[in-house]
């Protein structure tokens, strides 16, 4: 059996069509015993961690952290749809029942993707890293279920594009023919110029000022006003409006300086890379955009704007285009 599997490599999260990972992992020389999910390859012990999320990469050729996390991300997808159907089936979730299924899968096509502006530098390359790689196939454990199996296809896909432009539920790419695609990642900012359904590559450009750098801030400012140390996670608990045990005055703070990060990031665009919201439509992508939704509608300047809600979009779409 032949899968098609899309894997989007975040600075935050990894996500592949279905699922969603931390971008970082702690990794052992002997099997942990209290993690559920991780992975065994070359001999290693890899477990996705939430405190050891990956820096800023541009080129994720340069070492194998990324790897690691694609083989987490393909693992997880390839499980996805078979625990719902050996459960709907009737029959019990247990090993022997998944793995028979895993074994099933003996070649997949594999979607990744980078930065318009990366394109010209980076797809080359990083489609040579990914195909050397995987040459021989590929063989690794995932919660001790054993994978192993061919990889036929590899294809680097624009980042951010394809779940705005190929959507059929994205109204403005459908009514206007120049717009702008920003999509708000874990360490970057993507700013995507289109005139007449085509990036305008020259004008594309990225920031570094993703919410990480806003966790960063938020961190440092508990830290130095209230002598409380709090982590990424925690700040982004109170951005999605879940309870922590922070006072309320912490929780605004927060809010405050989400505020604060998110009229910098436009007001960058705007103001230093010319582009103009009051006479452009805008189409927000990714996490970032949809943490930071509230704050970006009262930003004032923007004439018209919608939100793209799959957070899996750009591995939804490398999934679906890389075998037609």
């Amino acid at each position: 059996m032949h899968r098609a599997i899309g894997v989007d490599v975040g600075n935050f999260n990894v996500k592949s069509q279905n699922t969603s990972t931390p971008a970082g992992y702690e990794k052992y020389s002997i099997e942990p015993q209290l993690a559920k999910n991780y992975l065994f390859y070359n001999g290693a012990y890899y477990v996705p961690s939430v405190s050891d999320r990956i820096e800023y990469i541009q080129d994720k050729t340069e070492n194998d952290l990324c790897l690691i996390l694609t083989l987490i991300a393909i693992a997880k997808e390839i499980i996805h749809p078979m625990k719902e159907t050996i459960t709907s089936s009737g029959k019990p979730y247990n090993k022997p029942n998944l793995q028979a299924e895993i074994d099933k899968v003996t070649s997949i096509s594999l979607g990744v993707g980078l930065p318009v502006g990366d394109l010209e530098t980076l797809k080359v390359k990083t489609e040579n890293y990914y195909k050397e790689k995987f040459k021989d196939g590929v063989s690794f454990e995932f919660s001790g279920y054993k994978f192993s199996f061919s990889v036929d296809k590899i294809k680097v896909f624009p980042q951010g594009l394809l779940p705005v432009i190929a959507n059929d539920n994205c109204t403005i790419p459908q009514e206007y023919s120049k717009y702008a695609i920003v999509d708000i990642g874990g360490q970057t900012v993507d700013v995507i110029p289109v005139v007449g359904g085509n990036p305008d590559v020259g004008k594309c450009f990225s920031d570094r000022r993703g919410v990480r750098a806003l966790f960063t801030s938020c961190i440092a400012l508990i830290e130095r006003e209230y002598q409380k140390t709090i982590g990424e996670d925690t700040v982004n608990d109170v951005l999605h409006g879940k309870k922590t045990l922070l006072s309320e005055d912490m929780v605004n703070m927060i809010k405050e300086q989400a505020q604060i990060h998110t009229d910098k990031i436009l007001n960058y665009c705007q103001m230093n890379r010319s582009v103009k919201f009051v006479d452009t439509p805008v189409v927000f992508f990714g996490g970032g955009s949809l943490l930071l939704r509230p704050y970006i509608e009262k930003y004032q300047g923007i004439s018209l704007c919608e939100f793209v809600e799959d957070v899996n979009g750009n591995a939804r779409y490398y999934a679906h285009y890389i075998d037609n």
